[in-house]
C-alpha cells in the first residue's frame, strides 16, 4: 500500500470495496497522463474504457460522436508515461474498434492507420487473458504474484459503467473529477 493511501493498487481488491456514498482517488502512471493530455487538447468528451466495460464504452462513444457529428479518438495510455506501446492497450483499442464496426454496420466507420493496426492485431488473437498475461505488464504482474489482477482486468464486459471526465458540479452518472495538485 502506497504511503498515505488506504489500499494497495490492486484492481481485484479494489473491486470488492464498498464505496457507497464515498469518494475515491485513483492515479495511475500511464492512464492519468493520457486523460490529462486529452483535457489539454480540448476533447469534448472523455470516456474511460477498458476490456471490462467494452460494449458500454463503444455504444456511448458512438452515440456521443453521432450526436455531435464528431470523430472518435481512442487514446491508449501506453507505458512509461505514454512513451511506449503497451500490447494490452492496443488489444483493448482494437476490440473497441471491432465493436464500433459491428454497431455501425462497418459502412459508417472510417479507420485511420493506427485503428486498423489495432483492429488487425486484436482479430488475430483468441484470448484476452493470453494477450494480457503475455504482455510486458502482465509478465511483471505475474512476477509480483499478481496474476489474479491481470485475469480480473481481462474479463470482457463485466461492467456497464462508463466513467466520464467531468468538471466539478457537472451532471454525470459516473463522473471522474481531476484534482488540481
Amino acid at each position: 500500500t502506497p504511503l498515505g493511501f488506504d489500499h494497495e493498487p490492486s484492481p481485484s481488491l479494489l473491486s470488492r470495496l464498498d464505496l457507497s456514498g464515498r469518494s475515491a482517488m485513483l492515479a495511475t502512471a500511464n492512464g492519468t497522463p493520457a486523460i490529462l493530455a486529452a483535457v489539454r487538447e480540448g476533447a469534448a468528451s472523455i470516456l474511460i474504457g477498458s476490456l471490462r466495460n467494452l460494449d458500454a464504452v463503444a455504444r456511448r462513444a458512438l452515440a456521443e460522436a453521432s450526436s455531435r457529428n464528431a470523430d472518435i479518438t481512442i487514446i491508449c495510455s501506453g507505458q512509461l508515461r505514454n512513451s511506449r506501446i503497451a500490447i494490452e492497450d492496443s488489444y483493448c483499442a482494437g476490440l473497441i474498434v471491432s465493436r464500433f464496426c459491428a454497431l455501425a454496420k462497418d459502412d459508417a466507420v472510417e479507420l485511420d492507420d493506427s485503428a486498423s493496426v489495432a483492429h488487425g492485431f486484436t482479430i488475430s488473437q483468441d484470448s484476452a487473458v493470453k494477450v494480457l498475461l503475455g504482455s510486458m505488464t502482465g509478465r511483471r504482474f505475474i512476477g509480483n504474484c499478481r496474476q489474479n489482477d491481470v485475469e480480473f482486468c481481462a474479463r470482457i464486459n463485466e461492467s456497464t459503467i462508463v466513467p466520464v471526465v467531468a468538471a466539478h458540479g457537472e451532471d454525470s452518472d459516473h463522473p471522474v473529477y481531476l484534482l488540481d495538485a
